[in-house]
């Protein structure tokens, strides 16, 4: 976790988390056609991580949390959608995202009681670190088996 700057506490994670989902809700990322901008992504991301005590894995538990909302399968737009936060949490913020522990994201994929949709899979694919990736191959090309994704997602996780 970051530390928070003296006399503040940090927020609970219960509330960035909700926050980031409500501003996702308005770019319709619960949706099969969510609409953005590269702009309108990095702002989101901006004030994602404004909180005192906030991460990276916030942005991700959030789009988790939200993507069963959406209809089944995973569309060309939510696909490019996740590929873009990705690039945004692991690539733009490679010093912060290398800081963080994603092991909580590979125990939700690996737990048997949970089926990940399509989309979750495909986000695992591009925010998850490739060491805690290589554990999840099985639930993630089983939730992508037979999406136009899936040999993409093979490639990938090679």
């Amino acid at each position: 976790m970051i530390n928070a700057p003296s006399g503040e506490a940090p927020v609970p994670v219960v509330r960035r988390v909700t926050a980031i989902r409500l501003m996702m809700l308005r770019l319709g990322i619960h949706t099969s056609d969510p609409h953005w901008s590269s702009q309108v992504l990095e702002q989101l991301i901006e004030a994602a991580l404004q909180p005192s005590g906030a991460q990276l894995s916030d942005i991700v538990r959030a789009l988790f949390a939200l993507l069963p909302e959406a209809p089944p399968g995973l569309s060309d737009t939510q696909a490019n959608l996740i590929r873009e936060i990705g690039v945004h949490v692991v690539g733009r913020q490679r010093r912060r995202y290398a800081a963080e522990d994603f092991s909580w994201f590979a125990q939700l994929l690996i737990d048997l009681r949970s089926k990940p949709t399509a989309a979750q899979a495909y986000l695992a694919v591009y925010t998850l670190p490739p060491a805690l990736a290589s554990q999840c191959i099985a639930p993630i090309i089983q939730a992508l088996h037979l999406t136009r994704f899936e040999e993409e997602v093979k490639q990938q996780l090679e």
